[in-house]
């Protein structure tokens, strides 16, 4: 019996994902269907049996995430598709990108619970760490990682040099590769970038980006080989965060603020 139903929903469109760019090798292609089957294996794996993920795209994109003006066009239909979700008896709404997309639009406008990967990621991280460094597939998502950190209240909790990092060179072909079962290169190149990080004094490293969180969760990869410094997968702690929220919404009522001081009060009736 299905006890509660999530949306995970991607920020982009279908067609958008048809390639990624991997550098110097020139382009991937991969297909939507890839992208989605590899998502809900995942949420399977994360959630409890009687929960059902369902993934819906945008029907149109404005092309950049990390864009100022372009991520605000970009949100108007994606707190739209939000809204349609609640009305179609959705308990929570994941978002699909760690940029946490409209996630504070939405809250002024729905009831049910919005989780970004990257608020997520942060959350956990608090419960299981002390000081953080967040990565990221690549540079072009840096200020706005940098901007997330502070607006959530966790620019405390991570290290002072370079609190968000990334590869030198693009890992989408071995994302890909580990989410079909072969993540040996993955963790080969991640523990690259996380032996820096620990040396740098990270004890936690988050991970909040779909899918490559997810990559290295599905291989089993949640500590650093040989330091014990957690690995948090975003993409899994939004999808838990949700269940929890959306549980506790159903037993005790609880739902987001309408304080009239507050960025979610009340709409205006009338």
């Amino acid at each position: 019996m299905i006890k509660r139903r999530i949306l995970l929903l991607h920020p982009t469109t279908e067609e958008d994902l048809k390639s990624k760019s991997t550098g110097s090798n020139g382009k991937i292609e991969f297909s939507a269907d890839w992208f989605r089957n590899s998502m809900q294996k995942h949420a399977e794996k994360v959630t409890n049996e009687d929960t059902e993920v369902t993934q819906w795209f945008l029907d149109e994109y404005s092309g950049s995430l990390q864009n100022l003006y372009l991520a605000t066009v970009n949100n108007l239909p994606l707190v739209n598709r939000i809204i349609k979700a609640e009305s179609e008896g959705f308990d929570a709404v994941v978002i699909g990108n760690h940029a946490d997309s409209g996630v504070q639009m939405a809250r002024s406008i729905v009831k049910i619970p919005v989780i970004g990967p990257c608020e997520a990621s942060m959350a956990v991280g608090s419960f299981i760490g002390e000081k953080f460094v967040m990565l990221t597939i690549r540079e072009q998502f840096l200020r706005l990682l940098e901007q997330n950190i502070r607006l959530f209240g966790f620019e405390d909790r991570f290290i002072a040099h370079r609190p968000v990092r990334w590869p030198e060179e693009s890992l989408w072909k071995h994302i890909i590769n580990a989410h079909q079962g072969e993540a040996e290169k993955l963790i080969e190149h991640f523990e690259k970038i996380a032996s820096e990080c620990v040396k740098d004094g990270a004890d936690t490293i988050l991970v909040p980006g779909y899918p490559f969180g997810a990559s290295l969760s599905m291989a089993g990869y949640t500590k650093v080989v040989g330091t014990g410094v957690s690995v948090v997968d975003g993409a899994a702690a939004a999808l838990k965060m949700a269940e929890s929220l959306a549980d506790l919404q159903k037993s005790t009522g609880l739902s987001g603020t309408r304080a009239q001081i507050s960025q979610y009060q009340e709409t205006p009736k009338g």
